[in-house]
């Protein structure tokens, strides 16, 4: 009688542990990641104004007057949206790595001083060296160091020509005169 008792007990046991590992196995896929990996959860449609501070150069500015940008320091111009829709991609980027700054060197980042300042309306991000492992750019924003793509910074770099549209009618307007 004993050993029918254990055996029920073992087997019953058993069964509980089979059932809950297939239960566990069958629900693992459907577990969401509490980090999305995006940079900010800042809308790029909001933003209205775009400042470029880097070492040596001209600051550029950038404003969205009427629905259509325009880069309106050091010259007066229709901005390129090719260009703009670039920089505004920054907001949603993938964030590879975050690391809060307390205690770091921020100088081993080559983000003190920082190699260029972007300003999207209020949040600043400062654009540091790259990293010589994968060739991902070090960025300081909201007191975090983060690892992004390094496509952007190069772009920043250029005169403000670069920013500019270049064609010479836009779409929704006609030409009056010749």
């Amino acid at each position: 009688m004993k050993n029918r008792l254990l055996f029920s007990f073992y087997l019953l046991l058993f069964v509980a542990l089979a059932a809950s590992f297939l239960y566990l196995d069958k629900n693992m896929g459907e577990v969401t990641p509490v980090d999305s990996q995006v940079l900010s959860a800042i809308k790029k449609a909001r933003i209205k104004k775009i400042h470029i501070l880097r070492d040596n150069r001209e600051k550029l500015v950038l404003e969205k007057k009427a629905g259509r940008w325009m880069l309106v320091s050091p010259k007066l111009a229709r901005a390129n949206p090719l260009r703009i829709d670039s920089i505004l991609d920054l907001a949603d980027t993938t964030n590879y790595a975050r690391v809060a700054t307390d205690d770091i060197p921020l100088v081993s980042y080559g983000l003190d001083p920082a190699l260029l300042e972007l300003q999207l309306d209020e949040h600043v991000f400062y654009f540091g060296n790259t990293d010589p492992i994968d060739e991902r750019r070090y960025l300081l924003f909201n007191d975090n160091i983060h690892l992004v793509d390094d496509g952007l910074f190069h772009q920043l770099r250029q005169k403000a020509e670069f920013f500019v549209d270049t064609k010479l009618v836009p779409k929704d307007e006609e030409i009056q005169k010749i």
